[in-house]
C-alpha cells in the first residue's frame, strides 16, 4: 500500500519493547473510554424517557444527534491530526468528552442533553479515527494488525462497562451516575495521555513542527534505535492541510472510494445485525430467553472474529483476508435467510455472521491505516470511519422499515448478502491494485 516514511520503517522493523507496547496499550485503554462515552445514553435512555416523559421519536433524535456528531468528528476534526498532530487531537477530544459528559449529568432538559450528545459524538468520532492511526504508527509490522484488533475489542469493553454501571448503580443513584463516571474516567485517561503519550514519530518527520528533531530522537532512544543527526528534507512547506481533493487525487482515488464503499457496506450489515437479530429470532419462534442469549453468543464470536483477523493478517495479505471475511459474512447472511423456518438453525448461524462481520471491520481499519501515507493518514482513516456513520444509521432504519412492513426475511437477508458481497469485491480490488505485503517480513 503506501510507501513507508523513514520513521515508520524504523518502528515497523524493530522489535516492540516495553515503551512501544505501553503506548499501544494506552491507546486501547483510551478506546474503552470511547466506548463508554458512546454507550452512556443507551443505558440512560429508559430512565430518562420516564423521568422527562420523552417520546420514542425524541429519543430517536437524541441517538441521531450522537451519530451526527460522530460523523462531524470523523470528517472534520480527525483529519486535523495530519496538521496539528495525533496527540493534540487526542487530548482535545478527551478533554471535550470529559467536560461534556460531566455537563450531561447536570442537564435539566432533553434539549440540553441533545446539544451535549452532539458534542460527545464529535469527541467519539475524533478519537476512533486517530486511535487506529496511532496504534499502527507505534506497533511494528509483526504485531500492528493484532494490536489494532485488540484496540477494537476495547471499544466493546467500554460499552460493557457502561452496561454494568447501568445495572448496578442507576436504580439507586439515577441516570446521572453514568455520565459522572464517564466524565471522571475521561479525565483520568486525559491525564495519562498527557503524561505518557508522545507524538507520532511519523507526524513529526512529515510535518516537522518546532522542536521536531529533539522529539523524534527522544522517541527513537526509547524505542532503542539510534537518534538522527538531522531531519529528512520535506516538500510542500511543512504541516499538511489535507483536503478531500488529496484523498481522491491521482494514485489515491481508486483506493479511497473502494474503502469508503466497503465501510458503508460493513456498517449497513453490521449495525442491522447488531440491532435486529434478537428480535428476528424471537419473531421466528425461538424462546425469548434464547433469543436474548443470542447477544452473548454473537459477542463471543465477534471477539473471535476480531482476534482471528489480527492474528492471520500478520501472516497473509490483510486486504485479501478482509475480502474473504466479507464474503463469509455475505454467505452467512444468505444462509440465515434461507433457513428462516428453523429458528434453531438461525440461532446457530447468527454468531457466524458476527464472526465474519466483526473480523471484516477490523480488516477494513487495518487496510485503511496502511493505505494512506503519514501525511494524510488521519484524514484518510477519518473519512473511512465517517462514511461508516451513514451505514450505521441506514442499516437499522431500513431493516426496521422492511420488517415493520411485513416483508419476507429471505429477500431482506439476500439484500444484506449482496451488500456484504459488494464490500468484499471492493476490498479484493484494493488488494489487486495495491497488493500490501504480508505483515511479517
Amino acid at each position: 500500500m503506501s510507501q513507508m516514511s523513514k520513521g515508520e520503517s524504523v518502528i515497523a522493523e524493530a522489535p516492540m519493547n516495553a515503551f512501544s507496547i505501553a503506548i499501544v496499550l494506552l491507546c486501547c485503554i483510551v478506546n474503552i473510554a470511547d466506548g463508554l462515552d458512546f454507550a452512556t445514553l443507551v443505558q440512560a435512555a429508559p430512565v430518562i424517557s420516564h423521568a422527562w416523559a420523552v417520546n420514542p421519536r425524541m429519543l430517536g433524535v437524541l441517538f441521531a444527534s450522537t451519530a451526527i456528531g460522530m460523523a462531524v468528528g470523523a470528517f472534520v476534526v480527525a483529519p486535523q491530526a495530519d496538521r496539528f498532530g495525533r496527540r493534540t487531537i487526542l487530548l482535545s477530544a478527551l478533554a471535550l468528552n470529559a467536560v461534556v459528559m460531566l455537563l450531561s449529568a447536570a442537564a435539566g432538559s432533553v434539549h440540553e442533553l441533545l446539544a451535549l450528545r452532539f458534542f460527545t459524538g464529535i469527541g467519539v468520532g475524533s478519537l476512533m479515527a486517530n486511535l487506529n492511526v496511532l496504534v499502527i504508527e507505534y506497533a511494528n509490522r509483526k504485531w500492528g494488525n493484532f494490536f489494532l484488533s485488540v484496540m477494537h475489542l476495547c471499544y466493546a469493553l467500554g460499552v460493557t462497562f457502561a452496561s454494568q454501571i447501568g445495572y448496578w448503580f442507576v436504580a439507586d443513584h439515577g441516570w446521572q451516575i453514568l455520565f459522572i463516571v464517564g466524565g471522571l474516567f475521561n479525565l483520568v485517561i486525559l491525564v495519562a495521555v498527557f503524561l505518557w503519550l508522545p507524538e507520532s514519530m511519523q507526524f513529526l518527520l512529515a510535518a516537522q513542527p518546532r522542536g521536531a528533531l529533539e522529539r523524534v530522537n527522544r522517541v527513537r532512544r526509547r524505542l532503542g534505535v539510534e537518534p538522527l543527526d538531522a531531519l529528512p528534507a520535506i516538500t510542500g512547506g511543512g504541516r499538511a492541510r489535507t483536503r478531500i481533493a488529496d484523498l481522491i487525487g491521482p494514485g489515491m482515488i481508486a483506493g479511497s472510494v473502494l474503502l469508503w464503499v466497503a465501510s458503508l457496506g460493513y456498517s449497513v450489515v453490521g449495525f442491522y445485525h447488531l440491532s435486529w437479530t434478537p428480535k428476528v429470532l424471537d419473531d421466528a419462534g425461538l424462546p425469548t430467553r434464547l433469543a436474548l442469549l443470542a447477544g452473548t453468543f454473537t459477542s463471543i464470536f465477534s471477539i473471535l472474529g476480531n482476534l482471528s483477523m489480527g492474528y492471520f493478517s500478520a501472516i497473509v495479505s490483510a486486504a485479501r483476508l478482509t475480502a474473504i471475511y466479507f464474503a463469509g459474512a455475505a454467505t452467512s447472511f444468505l444462509l440465515f435467510g434461507l433457513n428462516t423456518g428453523d429458528p434453531y438453525v438461525m440461532l446457530t448461524i447468527a454468531p457466524v455472521i458476527s464472526f465474519f462481520a466483526q473480523g471484516a471491520f477490523s480488516g477494513l481499519m487495518i487496510n485503511a491505516t496502511r493505505y494512506y501515507p503519514a501525511t494524510m493518514r488521519a484524514a484518510g482513516v477519518g473519512f473511512v470511519v465517517g462514511f461508516g456513520r451513514f451505514g450505521a444509521v441506514a442499516g437499522p432504519l431500513v431493516g426496521g422499515i422492511v420488517l415493520g412492513a411485513g416483508g419476507g426475511l429471505l429477500p431482506l437477508y439476500a439484500a444484506l448478502a449482496v451488500v456484504a458481497a459488494v464490500a468484499a469485491a471492493c476490498i479484493f480490488i484494493v488488494s489487486r491494485f495495491h497488493g500490501p505485503a504480508p505483515a511479517t517480513a
